[in-house]
């Protein structure tokens, strides 16, 4: 599994030229948040895999957030598969990469203010994500805003079709 995180991050990084604009090889996030998620559920079970995660999860970093191009949504081509898994892989592995939670948790609030994307059991994910890394509103105003935003939006989807929320998502609110 180190391997196969260092040869990503190696792409990761080969994909980049040198004035830090992406060239004509692309490399999509879901290849790669599935790689992280995989080292942050390895690291949860304490299951070392080195400083593989790290560098794997400071190249997502470099290529999607800070080099971007898109400073205001970095993130917006991602799948919400994508922002709900990364989270996920950072909890999981506990690591604090505050660039990347930012643009995720400031992407998934873009989402649900646009009443776009977010079901019901990723909104909860989220949820549990930014409690078990206690990401506060002294990290950032994404921190302050999602947990009120993300309550509303379960709400509002439960009131409109009648339904119950499933008892795993129910859990993770509980917990969050």
């Amino acid at each position: 599994m180190t391997f196969i995180a260092k040869e990503a991050t190696r792409r990761i990084r080969l994909t980049q030229s040198s004035d830090g604009l992406s060239n004509e090889r692309e490399i999509l996030p879901r290849d790669c948040v599935q790689i992280a998620w995989a080292l942050g559920m390895m690291e949860s079970d304490n299951v070392s895999v080195g400083d593989a995660f790290v560098y794997l999860v400071d190249a997502i970093n470099e290529y999607w957030i800070t080099r971007s191009g898109r400073p205001s949504q970095p993130l917006k081509g991602w799948k919400c598969a994508d922002l709900v898994q990364m989270a996920t892989a950072l909890a999981h592995g506990r690591l604090d990469n505050q660039s990347v939670l930012s643009a995720v948790y400031e992407e998934a609030l873009r989402r649900l203010r646009s009443r776009n994307g977010l079901s019901i059991s990723e909104i909860s994910i989220l949820l549990w994500s930014q409690a078990r890394m206690h990401l506060t509103k002294n990290f950032g105003a994404e921190f302050a805003e999602f947990p009120s935003a993300a309550s509303q939006a379960l709400l509002q989807r439960m009131g409109r079709s009648s339904m119950k929320m499933p008892p795993q998502e129910g859990a993770n609110v509980a917990w969050s």
